[in-house]
């Protein structure tokens, strides 16, 4: 969008690389047109560089979500800036890492919203849930193997009545009476995730 807006406005043509060169953390943009419309877009560019969008935020990011927040090779990150047309740079400090948004109004608050949503996503939080007896055979598996599967897929932590979240084990302890709930712990996304998957192992 920003890119559009700059051709629309001076008439120039720009033409970005599509990746960074290989050990490189920058990309070349190719301004095409005469003379006067090359200075324009230059110029608009150079705002855009220097932060002049109409809008701009810092947010200090907890160190230990930061590397969530990028994601394996940039992915969440990128998605965030896909789907809310942002730019958002991200400074790595090691005690106080930033992440700068800039664009329009709109696009930086939706920007903000989309990072507080995936920061949220993957907190770390223990859930009760619905411990389906009736279909137990089949959450637990032949020595445990059902919940190990579960645990591994979903990311989670899953204790059963009588059961230690300490142990190395999964199904190891000794079950005390009739509990109608077990606990799952893990990132939010993951839980969530999970709770809906012995869900359907309930129905």
């Amino acid at each position: 969008a920003t890119i559009n807006t700059i051709q629309r406005e001076t008439g120039a043509v720009l033409d970005i690389q599509k990746r960074a060169n290989e050990g490189s953390s920058t990309q070349t943009v190719t301004i095409k047109g005469n003379k006067v419309t090359v200075q324009k877009a230059a110029l608009k560019l150079e705002e855009v560089l220097q932060y002049q969008a109409e809008s701009n935020e810092v947010l200090t990011i907890d160190p230990k979500m930061m590397p969530l927040l990028i994601g394996k090779g940039g992915e969440e990150i990128n998605r965030i800036r896909a789907n809310t047309g942002a730019a958002i740079d991200a400074e790595r400090d090691s005690d106080k890492p930033r992440l700068k948004i800039r664009g329009s109004a709109v696009a930086v608050a939706l920007a903000k919203q989309a990072i507080a949503d995936s920061i949220e996503a993957n907190k770390v939080v223990g859930e009760s849930v619905v411990l389906p007896w009736h279909a137990i055979d089949v959450l637990i598996g032949p020595n445990a193997a059902g919940l190990a599967k579960l645990e591994s897929e979903f990311n989670v932590q899953i204790e059963l009545p009588g059961q230690s979240l300490a142990s190395d084990q999964v199904g190891s302890g000794t079950f005390l009476g009739i509990s109608s709930s077990m606990s799952l712990r893990g990132r939010r996304k993951f839980v969530a995730a999970a709770s809906a998957e012995i869900g359907r192992i309930a129905r």
